[in-house]
């Protein structure tokens, strides 16, 4: 397999686009830059004079006009938007792309300001050992593709080789030079996490704000339960991966253990060829037996021929689900002979569900029979809606894959009382109010512009014909 500057950029560029920061080196203006460079053309444009500068970080007009492009194209790639021709579209964009490299650098600035510019050792220590997994991931990875035999060494060798090709070609020096830049982003991401932190540590909450958190957020569910199907996935979601607990519950909820076994690989192409054949001759005998004088002799073919496709059609399905089929009934058998529902829940179920989350594997899922819940299907409704809590049902097919239903409990309808999810509504309470308070305090720091500043004739022409 080939490596390509596409494969490259795929792998490179995640490292180079974080916050934006990419485009915008610390650099410091020589004696006399950031005066006026004058009206320039978009062909003549000065890339290296001054755009921005932001204490001692100075964005380029190469950089904006980087970014602009960038913006361009993906307005166009996303939105189908063509590139804006009208001034002041244009120094909309161009407004953009500014707003866009300045934000990092912004937030850097205000991060050495207030002292938090400096990692803990820690942090140099966590900052070494990502840096080293992702360039040993990417080197790897060309390791794999890499078109030489030979030892380990060889091998890692032609890659660092090919990787510095693409890197150059992509723009860098070579791939050391990459990996330098790799690194600044990671700290300045680490520098901006700091400050973030900071900022955020100095908000708190009252119990009132709390408690009225919590009757937002009750009143905010209770219009959205009228669909009590919603229920299921928000719950669900909770569960795998917190956020805001349900706080109410509608009626019909049960919770679930559903026994899956799945046949291996695929079906042989020439079973879907078989239906689409049977499918052409089922038409066909249609269309005869509606015509005024049925040709007789033509339907008893598509008989025998529908017939025949029919049954290796069903010999190939059942070839493929014999597998799965012996193991369900061998399940059914023990669950039959008395052995608890968990213990072969564990030695036979096939869905990773219940092993990824094991919230599931103590509680059940939600289910709610005798309604389109979004999540089963209508067979497994069907089976789970005559039993009682404890009982499990009989093997239901579908589509080859085979499952038996248990139900573990109903699910409590009504509402959660507050005592019971304080805690959980006082962190989630909190993060809002961390929240607020960083939000207010970036838009406090865009709206002081007294360490910035702006070299506009630098950058007025990008986008303009010449």
């Amino acid at each position: 397999m080939k490596l390509t500057i596409k494969k490259a950029f795929a792998l490179l560029l995640s490292g180079i686009m974080l916050l934006s920061l990419a485009a915008c080196s610390a650099k410091t203006p020589a004696s006399g830059e950031g005066a006026s460079t004058g009206s320039a053309t978009a062909s003549a444009i000065n890339r290296e004079a001054p755009a921005v500068k932001i204490g001692e970080t100075v964005i380029t007009a190469g950089d904006v006009q980087d970014q602009y492009d960038y913006l361009v194209s993906m307005y166009s790639y996303y939105y189908g938007m063509p590139e804006p021709t009208a001034d002041a579209d244009i120094e909309s964009l161009q407004n953009e792309a500014v707003a866009g490299l300045i934000e990092g650098p912004r937030l850097l600035y205000w991060a050495g300001k207030l002292g938090y510019d400096v990692l803990s050792a820690e942090q140099e220590a966590k900052l070494a050992e990502e840096l080293s997994m992702q360039v040993e991931d990417i080197i790897s990875y060309y390791s794999e593709d890499a078109e030489v035999e030979g030892t380990d060494e060889d091998i890692r060798s032609a890659a660092l080789e090919k990787l510095n090709e693409e890197v150059i070609a992509a723009g860098f020096e070579s791939f050391d030079n990459y990996c330098a830049m790799l690194e600044e982003q990671m700290r300045k991401t680490m520098i901006i996490t700091n400050l973030e932190e900071a900022i955020k540590s100095t908000a708190t909450v009252s119990e009132d704000e709390v408690k009225a958190y919590y009757d937002t957020l009750y009143e905010s569910q209770k219009t959205m339960l009228e669909d009590p199907t919603q229920y299921l996935s928000r719950q669900e979601s909770y569960e795998m991966m917190g956020g805001e607990p349900m706080l109410l519950a509608p009626e019909g909820y049960v919770r679930v253990k559903v026994l899956s076994v799945m046949p291996e690989g695929a079906l042989d192409e020439s079973y879907g060829a078989l239906l689409s054949e049977m499918a052409e001759l089922e038409a066909e005998y249609g269309n005869l037996s509606l015509a005024p004088s049925t040709d007789t002799a033509r339907t008893q073919q598509i008989k025998e021929q529908y017939a025949e496709k029919k049954a290796e059609a069903d010999r190939m399905f059942e070839e493929y689900t014999a597998s799965a089929r012996a193991k369900i009934n061998e399940a059914y058998g023990k669950l039959q002979a008395g052995e608890s529902f968990d213990a072969v829940f564990t030695a036979y179920n096939e869905d990773t569900t219940y092993t990824d989350y094991p919230v599931f594997a103590e509680r059940g899922r939600l289910m709610m029979p005798g309604q389109d819940d979004g999540a089963w299907d209508e067979n497994l409704h069907k089976a789970a809606a005559g039993l009682s809590v404890g009982q499990y049902s009989n093997i239901v097919e579908i589509e080859g894959s085979y499952y038996i239903v248990y139900l573990m409990s109903e699910e409590p309808a009504g509402d959660v009382p507050y005592a019971s999810v304080s805690e959980a509504m006082h962190t989630l309470a909190l993060e809002q109010a961390q929240n607020t308070v960083w939000e207010q305090q970036q838009e406090d720091w865009e709206a002081d512009s007294s360490m910035i500043t702006y070299y506009e004739d630098a950058y007025r022409m990008i986008g303009k014909a010449s």
